[in-house]
């Protein structure tokens, strides 16, 4: 447990926290009608959550794919920096002039500063695609248990809360 601001409560805080909590599970486990209560509430409340879980899914995949690309681009784009850079760098040796030494150096929107930058973006960009796979896949996992336990379930003789037991029923 812990507060809107992140800290966590006070042992006594806690162990009243959980007591009143524990109480409410309690009282909530003995009413009657608390499975009627529950599949009403699976029956309202799954199709929002099954659209809203498929609409995540196709999110996170298509990051991931926005990432990916945006990685193999980096790979490039940071090749052909280094390239860029290492030529001004043969040219500065092989004639040494002021205005290669811009061109070199490290500033915004520099060759030396976009080395810097997609060397860590590249990594970054596959780690951001591996998260949003991960991602897409719990909330596939969770559409598919949705669905699974939205399927009718065969009307056998399962007795409905507070119900007595058919043999103690009198004939």
């Amino acid at each position: 447990m812990e507060s809107a601001a992140g800290h966590e409560p006070s042992q006594k805080t806690a162990a009243r926290l959980t007591a009143v909590l524990r109480g409410c599970a309690e009282h909530v486990a003995q009413c009657e009608d608390v499975l009627v209560m529950l599949e009403s509430a699976r029956h309202r409340d799954t199709p929002a959550l099954l659209r809203f879980l498929v609409w995540s899914v196709a999110h996170h995949q298509a990051d991931a794919a926005r990432y990916e690309r945006e990685a193999r681009s980096a790979r490039s784009a940071l090749r052909a920096a280094v390239a860029a850079w290492w030529t001004a760098a043969q040219w500065f040796i092989a004639c040494p002039h002021p205005m290669l030494l811009l061109v070199l150096a490290d500033y915004p929107g520099s060759l030396s500063r976009t080395v810097g930058v997609q060397q860590w973006w590249a990594p970054y960009c596959r780690t951001a695609a591996a998260r949003e796979h991960e991602r897409a896949r719990r909330a596939q996992a969770e559409t598919e248990c949705l669905r699974a336990q939205a399927r009718p379930h065969p009307r056998g003789r399962r007795r409905t809360p507070g119900s007595a037991a058919p043999e103690a029923m009198p004939r």
